[in-house]
């Protein structure tokens, strides 16, 4: 089932990006662009909101918002007695849809490995084109790309977190469980990250306190901005001893491979 799925009506939609029931089409993407920031699990908020507000803002996107005919007042009926003929009321005249101005942005989803090394996709520009797009490496959430033969489409980027990943900013966070005796004394660990497997010495320090920071090891640079970090969250699991957390730092590697 899609986040889509979530959404049943245009004003359950509205509802969830707080927009009133005739706000205009053209303040549809501030709306949007207000709650998700507000619900994006990066910035403490709640992932299933966040999950909602892509959805509310993807279907109002479909909805088709036709100019509404004017109604016509009903024909005024002949007094018995009358000797001259009413004039017939004027007719109403259509009035001209308002300007909705620009269509809101397509919503594109990255996984994080996507968002590392950049990848190609098939965007929809139109109602009949599509494109081929080569999306560089260093994508954020909330990051827009153009598209098109001038650069006329636009796609708002969404970089989906997975069970012991997320990404903040540009900035790479892992959870990886380990065994009391780790949290202790620390040491050398092996880790699969978007750039391959990184080998980290996690002194008694870092490791007590349940959290690594390795430089220059999150997403890479993107015009100004520099390159992120990555961050080791360590979580004590008490069913597992040295030799079993190793098995298990293997078993997280293999989730990026087949990512």
């Amino acid at each position: 089932m899609s986040p889509g799925d979530d959404i049943r009506s245009e004003p359950q939609a509205r509802a969830i990006l707080k927009l009133a029931a005739d706000a205009a089409p053209s303040t549809w993407r501030a709306a949007f662009q207000r709650e998700v920031k507000a619900a994006h699990p990066d910035r403490g908020g709640d992932p299933e909101r966040f999950r909602l507000v892509i959805a509310a803002y993807e279907f109002l996107k479909r909805v088709d918002v036709a100019p509404r005919r004017p109604v016509r007042p009903p024909p005024r009926s002949r007094p018995a007695a009358a000797t001259a003929k009413a004039e017939p009321a004027p007719r109403p005249q259509p009035q001209p849809a308002p300007d909705s101005g620009p269509p809101p942005e397509p919503f594109l989803r990255l996984s994080i490995v996507e968002a590392f090394h950049g990848c190609d996709k098939t965007l929809r520009g139109g109602a009949d084109k599509q494109f081929k797009v080569r999306l560089p490496g260093g994508l954020q959430t909330g990051d827009v790309v153009r598209f098109g033969a001038a650069g006329e489409h636009r796609a708002s980027i969404a970089v989906e977190p997975i069970a012991g990943a997320e990404l903040k900013g540009a900035d790479l966070w892992l959870t990886v469980a380990v065994s009391a005796e780790f949290l202790k004394e620390g040491g050398r660990m092996e880790v699969d990250t978007p750039l391959g497997p990184r080998k980290f010495w996690v002194s008694r320090t870092s490791a007590s306190r349940g959290l690594y920071r390795a430089p220059g090891e999150g997403l890479p640079a993107r015009a100004t901005r520099p390159k992120g970090h990555l961050y080791l969250k360590f979580e004590l699991d008490v069913t597992l001893s040295q030799s079993s957390a190793k098995s298990l730092l293997a078993r997280f590697a293999a989730m990026w491979t087949s990512a």
